[in-house]
């Protein structure tokens, strides 16, 4: 939806190559934000896999047998393997939004990870954000398909309230400021960013913040 709402508004401006070096640009940043997860989160997976597999390796020398030894770690590993495959699953975009909302939902409590996919869903929302704006999207249409960029059934409803806020002639930023959703160095920048003229600028250092610190927040 994002690509092709970018690609339209594109086409209608005459800046289609523009909106593509964007999406280019969006796309790269986020291959690059999940090979530095997926390089963070490697050697933490290899030492847990090592120690389950050897620690109950001289059992099996010393009669308890190579079904018990199988048993202990296959028996062991098989759940949180089929538990990680399930998330990533029920948590792809082409599920059914009950779904991401329940995975959502489920991984907010927990201390790293819940912080960690909030700020790489705000990270998210303002990449998209930024360069929906600089296409030419209208500004309603922008923070709706950013929304769903951002892959947080949260983010996505609460943007579906403004509908009638923004028709009412309120800015995002007079809206934020009243939204329980959006963290405080969010709404204070960008309130700064639209009443200065300086939104894009914003943006952009949010968008880096956000990623930063999630980037941060899974290598601890």
């Amino acid at each position: 939806v994002f690509d092709a709402a970018l690609l339209r508004a594109g086409e209608r401006s005459g800046r289609l190559d523009a909106c593509c070096r964007l999406l280019a640009t969006y796309y790269q940043n986020r291959a690059q934000l999940a090979r530095q997860v997926l390089s963070s989160l490697a050697y933490p997976v290899f030492l847990v896999h090592f120690a389950v597999f050897i620690i109950p390796f001289p059992q099996a020398f010393l009669g308890g047998g190579w079904n018990s030894y199988l048993q202990q770690t296959l028996g062991m590993l098989l759940p949180g393997w089929l538990g990680i495959g399930l998330l990533a699953y029920l948590y792809q975009g082409r599920r059914g939004e009950f779904w991401r909302t329940l995975i959502e939902r489920l991984t907010d409590p927990v201390p790293i990870l819940g912080l960690a996919r909030r700020r790489l869903a705000l990270s998210r929302l303002v990449a998209a954000l930024e360069a929906l704006l600089n296409a030419g999207v209208n500004i309603q249409e922008a923070w709706e398909l950013a929304a769903a960029a951002s892959g947080s059934p949260r983010l996505v409803k609460e943007v579906r309230t403004w509908g009638p806020k923004l028709a009412a002639g309120l800015t995002p930023a007079d809206i934020l400021r009243g939204s329980r959703v959006f963290e405080e160095l969010f709404v204070n920048l960008y309130c700064t960013g639209e009443i200065s003229g300086t939104l894009d600028d914003a943006l952009r250092r949010l968008q880096v913040y956000y990623e930063e610190r999630a980037t941060s927040a899974l290598r601890h």
